[in-house]
C-alpha cells in the first residue's frame, strides 16, 4: 500500500489504495475518503480472517471498489504518525490509544502480563495490545517521540500512558505510588525491562485533559 503522511505538527496519514486494497482501523476513524471507499465493521471482539486479519481486533475495514482509492486518518492530537513495518519475524507492544490503523495482514491482539495478570494499567485504562504480522501499522502519538534503546535486563520507568510502543521482548510491571499532591489519591508507574527499543511520547494524555478542565472553568 503507498502512504503519505502530511501535516506537520498536527498530521494525517493518506492511504492510497490499489482496487481491492483494503486498510485496517479500530472504529470508524477516517477524516476524509473518495467515494469508492467501501465500509465493512464488525462487533466481535476477534475477528475471522474470513472479514479481516486472523485474531485482529481491527474492527473496520476500508477497501478501495472499482478502482484506485484515498483515504485519510488525522491525528487525535498535535505530534506524530509513526509506519512501523513488520516482516513477521518480530512483534511490538503498542498502547492500544496509539494504533490509527494497519494494513490488511498486521495483527492486533490482547496482551496479558503474568506479573500483572491483565492488559490495563493504572487509574486511565492504559492498555497494551501486541501487533505481529507482515505489513505496516501506523502509530500516533501526543507530542515529540523519545526513543530509548534498553539492554537486557535494563530498566525505565515511566509515567503511565507516555510509552506507545516497545519491542515484544520488553516486559512490563505496575507500580503504584501515593500521590505526592493528594496523599489520599494512588498513581501508576510503567516499568519496562529490555532487552529492546521503548518509544515514549512527551505529551501525557491523563494531563492534557487534566489541564483543559482546569481552563474550562
Amino acid at each position: 500500500m503507498k502512504y503519505d503522511i502530511q501535516g506537520g505538527a498536527s498530521p494525517v496519514l493518506i492511504c492510497n489504495l490499489q482496487d481491492e486494497e483494503s486498510v485496517l482501523t479500530r472504529g470508524q476513524n477516517m477524516s476524509w475518503m473518495s467515494p469508492n471507499i467501501k465500509v465493512e465493521t464488525h462487533s466481535g471482539k476477534t475477528l475471522s480472517r474470513s472479514f479481516f486479519s486472523e485474531k485482529s481486533i481491527m474492527n473496520t475495514r476500508y477497501t478501495a471498489i472499482g478502482g484506485f482509492g484515498t483515504i485519510a486518518f488525522a491525528s487525535t492530537l498535535p505530534g506524530e504518525i509513526i509506519a512501523l513495518k513488520l516482516d513477521g519475524t518480530k512483534d511490538y507492544l503498542c498502547q492500544r490509544t496509539s494504533i490509527l490503523a494497519s494494513t490488511f495482514d498486521v495483527v492486533v491482539s490482547k496482551y496479558l502480563n503474568e506479573k500483572i495478570n491483565t492488559t490495563l494499567f493504572g487509574e486511565d485504562g492504559f492498555t497494551i495490545e501486541r501487533v505481529s504480522g507482515q505489513g505496516v501499522i501506523f502509530l500516533e502519538t501526543d507530542g515529540s517521540v523519545i526513543n530509548y534503546p534498553l539492554q537486557a535486563g535494563q530498566q525505565i520507568i515511566v509515567e503511565t500512558g507516555r510509552v506507545v510502543m516497545a519491542s515484544g521482548s520488553c516486559e512490563f510491571e505496575l507500580r503504584k505510588q501515593k500521590d505526592l499532591n493528594n496523599p489520599d489519591k494512588i498513581v501508576y508507574n510503567t516499568i519496562v525491562t529490555g532487552p529492546g527499543i521503548v518509544l515514549l511520547q512527551t505529551m501525557s494524555p491523563s494531563k492534557i485533559a487534566h489541564e483543559m478542565q482546569k481552563r474550562m472553568k
